[in-house]
């Protein structure tokens, strides 16, 4: 395994740790602490930023480059997520 592959599979991994931690809040709550630890939502942004670290170094090897348009990429992401949100509200699926 080559450097490159081995932090591509540590991405992969703290993406995972991402999902895992979401499922928990969606289940316990944002403020539920893990015994006696951080609290859920807290837990997700410790493995948002584990993952942004592993990022940064793909980055800084050349495996991974930071397009230029990244603002417009969020923000046209956004958009379609509030887009998708609408139709959910008008489903059910969303009620708040």
């Amino acid at each position: 395994m080559t450097t490159t592959e081995h932090l591509l599979s540590c991405v992969s991994e703290e993406s995972a740790e991402i999902s895992q931690e979401v499922s928990k809040m969606l289940r316990f709550g944002p403020g539920q602490p893990c015994f006696g630890g951080p609290t859920n939502a807290e837990r997700i942004m410790i493995e948002v930023y584990r993952l942004m670290a592993v990022v940064t170094m793909l980055i800084e090897r050349g495996v991974l480059t930071i397009p230029s348009d990244v603002a417009d990429i969020m923000i046209a992401k956004q958009d379609k997520v509030r887009e998708y949100m609408l139709i959910a509200k008008k489903q059910g699926t969303i009620t708040d």
